[in-house]
């Protein structure tokens, strides 16, 4: 009995294990793609005029990743911030709907269907600090934000020895004359009710400081793992965040989450941007599947076009009609 009780243990251990396992080697061998071209949230350069290689063109990369999103883009552009109380949008979904490539696709692609504008945005992305100390927190979050804005000069304090917010965000009226989306991402499995006073905290600061004419919104994306080994506790947490932030942003604020992507959507994608809705290609792509994430959608994409003549006439275009 004894021997039989060691190896229900063992067996029931390795299936705890082993799912965890191959869902984080799974996850980290499907963000090898993006790794392989950083999205915009990684990257320090703002001038990409020049890059011509398809593999380097920005928007020869991210093209396949604005299939659809309509939903997302409508909503922004209904509630777009009209007074300097609505400086912030929550964006949230799996990590596999690709929410950093979304926000390039903001940048290159949506922007003017979103605000009309002659100017595009200029996304910064700065990292989040994991500190539960919100004194050093908020330190080192005005500092993260300050080294992507400016690192070629010391990060400005004030008398008493703090770094001074004032100078931070007026930095971007100075540096950037164009809209900015001031971007961070957060682990959805890492909230907790601190990060509400962080956020809010930076959101004072920025229309506090920020006088430019031009847009500075702060943009939070909320990421959460889909695996089904962790359904349950997933889906438990995500509750939990967004009722706390529906509680304590205006509706305007919480954008709708990131889903799959269905197959009209992506035989509307053809129909527009190549004239004819491709239907061979997206049953080969959707084979028996209803819904596919973005991540999947883009790199299958990716693997049967060649993205590049298309994603310059957009460039040079200079729009994008969805």
């Amino acid at each position: 009995m004894e021997l039989i009780a060691i190896i229900t243990l063992i067996v029931t251990a390795i299936g705890v294990i082993v799912p965890v396992w191959l869902s984080r080697s799974k996850k980290e061998q499907e963000k090898t793609e993006s790794d392989k071209y950083p999205s915009s949230q990684y990257s320090n350069s703002t001038d990409q005029k020049n890059i011509q290689t398809e593999d380097e063109n920005p928007y020869t990369y991210f093209f396949p990743y604005s299939v659809d999103r309509r939903r997302q883009i409508q909503h922004m552009s209904s509630f777009f911030p009209n007074n300097d109380t609505d400086l912030l949008w929550v964006f949230h979904g799996a990590y596999n709907q690709c929410l950093d490539e979304f926000m390039d696709c903001i940048k290159l692609f949506h922007w003017q269907k979103i605000f009309v504008t002659e100017s595009w945005p200029e996304v910064i992305p700065f990292n989040w600090p994991h500190l539960k100390n919100t004194y050093h927190a908020e330190r080192q979050l005005l500092k993260n934000i300050w080294n992507r804005v400016n690192n070629s000069k010391s990060i400005p304090l004030d008398t008493n020895g703090n770094i001074d917010s004032n100078l931070v965000f007026k930095e971007l009226d100075i540096k950037y004359e164009c809209p900015v989306l001031l971007s961070t991402k957060i682990e959805m499995e890492d909230w907790d009710q601190s990060l509400l006073v962080k956020l809010t905290q930076l959101s004072v600061h920025l229309k506090k400081n920020c006088k430019s004419a031009y847009p500075r919104i702060l943009c939070i994306l909320l990421e959460y793992n889909s695996h089904i080994p962790f359904y349950k506790k997933i889906f438990n947490q995500k509750r939990k965040v967004m009722n706390e932030l529906n509680q304590n942003f205006k509706k305007n604020q919480i954008i709708p989450e990131l889903i799959d992507i269905k197959k009209i959507h992506l035989v509307k994608w053809f129909q527009e941007h190549y004239g004819r809705p491709e239907r061979d290609t997206v049953d080969e792509i959707f084979s028996k599947q209803l819904t596919i994430p973005m991540q999947v959608i883009a790199k299958k994409i990716k693997s049967r076009l060649v993205m590049s003549e298309l994603a310059r006439k957009y460039k040079n275009k200079g729009e994008y009609n969805s």
